[in-house]
């Protein structure tokens, strides 16, 4: 599903949701006594993975979702690796996660070749995925009502993004960063399955990162409006996830680490409408204090994530270009427009893009300095709402979202020996609208 053109996939997802009806996906495995464990679970993550596809096209699309939340009652896939499915360790794990009393577990070390846990870096990642599609669909169900989001409404959602940003913040925790935690004894894995290990880990980290500030992007529209009235710090803590959100997706893009993974682009990290957020903001408020930072990662995001010259990957490091499309090059043309516009109202020359190898040195050195940045900084006003337990919990401000400590510790793109040039005139086709209005 490319998030530029959402609507080519509609007939899709209404196609694989009545087929999934149709063979039962839709009522948990628990009711058919014949489905043995492994035949349960791959009926469980296909059901789930229907769902999430409809709401991803929902919210690119600005369209209401297809599957009615009341119309199914399958249980979430297992964190379980493959091979403890249906054991009696296994089992025994399902019912503790069932009860709301899962022991505590995470992912293997990559250096032990034992594998002690039970759980899966992809098993953490894809439940994190789902809880996480599962609130969006919830919060689908009250913007995409007939009248607007009642006060109580409001209070609902940030509850529920609160809760799920704490969820993920745990799903973080229990991915291991590095190889620190084996056990005495345990034998070590071969160099090359460490080293993907490890690659597997820091890629999970990331996007389970990124859910956290996707979820608060769909809320935009209210976010600037109603609850503006009530909270006026949660439109600026809104934008932030944003503008975190298109950083995460440019690291995706460029760090060596990731390549392998770059196989699963556009899917679920796509840059579309968080860039409008952040553009249109930038046309309303050129000087805000967060404007240096968020220019920074648009010109960013347009040189590695665009179609024309964007993202390159594969699996096994092979090198493939994204397939260009006429609807992504309109898509892109309508953000150059907007950035022009934007650019325009700072004062700021709107034909200048930075090359390849500047932002992706930017990134790099991003990624340095990130690492080991968790706190949150309170010497400008806007990061002070990132502070208020009531709005969000500062435990999840994870992988680096430091914003001040961005705009005072990291030079100007041009500190880099890179040439400059026209990168508008690249993008040569008409514009088009986003279903994010």
């Amino acid at each position: 599903m490319r998030e530029e053109e959402p609507l080519n996939c509609c007939a899709f997802i209404g196609l694989s949701f009545r087929m999934a009806q149709m063979l039962g996906l839709h009522r948990d495995p628990q009711h058919f006594k014949s489905l043995d464990p492994i035949s349960a679970e791959v009926r469980r993550r296909i059901w789930w993975h229907v769902v999430h596809l409809d709401v991803s096209i929902a919210v690119a699309s600005g369209l209401p979702p297809i599957i009615d939340l009341h119309c199914w009652d399958v249980q979430k896939p297992t964190e379980l690796k493959d091979e403890a499915i249906g054991t009696p360790d296994g089992l025994q794990y399902d019912r503790s996660v069932a009860a709301g009393n899962r022991v505590r577990d995470s992912a293997d070390d990559p250096e032990d070749v034992n594998g002690h846990s039970m759980v899966s870096t992809g098993g953490v990642l894809a439940g994190g995925k789902f809880s996480s599609t599962y609130l969006m669909r919830k919060a689908l169900s009250k913007l995409c009502a007939r009248t607007s989001p009642s006060v109580e409404d409001q209070s609902d959602m940030r509850a529920w993004f609160r809760n799920m940003s704490e969820d993920l913040a745990a799903r973080i925790e229990r991915i291991p960063q590095g190889p620190s935690n084996r056990r005495s004894g345990s034998v070590r894995q071969p160099d090359d399955v460490i080293e993907y290990r490890m690659r597997l880990n820091k890629w999970a980290r990331l996007l389970l990162s990124g859910f956290i500030d996707r979820n608060w992007i769909i809320c935009h529209p209210i976010l600037k409006t109603s609850l503006q009235q009530g909270l006026p710090n949660v439109y600026e803590q809104g934008l932030n996830h944003c503008i975190m959100f298109l950083k995460k997706a440019t690291h995706l893009a460029c760090i060596p680490d990731f390549r392998h993974f770059q196989w699963s682009w556009p899917g679920i990290h796509q840059p579309v409408q968080p860039l409008t957020i952040v553009l249109q903001d930038l046309i309303e408020r050129p000087v805000s204090p967060i404007a240096e930072l968020a220019r920074r990662y648009i010109d960013i995001a347009f040189v590695l994530l665009r179609p024309s010259e964007g993202l390159r990957g594969g699996e096994e490091d092979a090198s493939m270009p994204r397939p260009p499309s006429e609807g992504s090059a309109e898509t892109w043309e309508y953000l150059g427009r907007l950035r022009s516009t934007a650019w325009s109202n700072a004062g700021i020359d709107p034909s200048m893009f930075c090359t390849w190898q500047a932002a992706t040195a930017y990134c790099l050195l991003d990624q340095e300095v990130g690492d080991g940045a968790a706190s949150v900084s309170t010497s400008t006003g806007f990061s002070e709402s990132l502070l208020d337990p009531a709005i969000f919990p500062t435990d999840t401000m994870v992988a680096g979202q430091d914003f001040t400590n961005e705009i005072s510790g990291f030079g100007s793109m041009d500190m880099y020996p890179a040439r400059w040039y026209d990168g508008l005139n690249e993008l040569n086709v008409d514009a088009v609208g986003i279903g994010l209005q």
